[in-house]
C-alpha cells in the first residue's frame, strides 16, 4: 500500500540555513535567500562542504533565471549584476 506524502516546495518553504549580519542562524526558502541576500553574512550548514554544494545550487538557479538572450560582454555582465544587486531584482523577477 502506498502512502501519500506531503509535497515540499523548495521555492517557498524554509530549508536553507543562513547566518544573518547579526550572526543569528535562520532557515529561509530559496526565494527568501535571494530576496534577503543583502542582509546575510553567509550560509550556516552543518559542515563546510554542505555550504559549498548549496552555493553551487544557488549559483545555478541565479544564472538560470538571469540567462540573457545573447552573450554579454564583461562590462554588460558587471553592470547587470550591479543593478540586480542594488534592486534585489533576480528574486523579484
Amino acid at each position: 500500500m502506498m502512502t501519500e506524502r506531503a509535497a515540499f516546495n523548495l521555492l517557498d518553504e524554509p530549508w536553507i540555513k543562513v547566518r544573518t549580519l547579526a550572526r543569528e542562524v535562520q532557515e529561509l526558502s530559496l526565494m527568501e535567500v535571494f530576496d534577503k541576500a543583502h542582509t546575510l553574512r553567509g550560509l550556516a550548514g552543518e559542515i563546510p562542504t554542505q555550504d559549498v554544494a548549496l552555493i553551487r545550487v544557488l549559483e545555478a538557479v541565479l544564472l538560470g533565471v538571469t540567462k540573457p538572450d545573447r552573450p554579454r560582454s564583461d562590462d554588460e555582465s558587471l553592470y547587470c549584476w550591479d543593478s540586480w544587486w542594488r534592486a534585489r531584482a533576480p528574486a523579484k523577477s
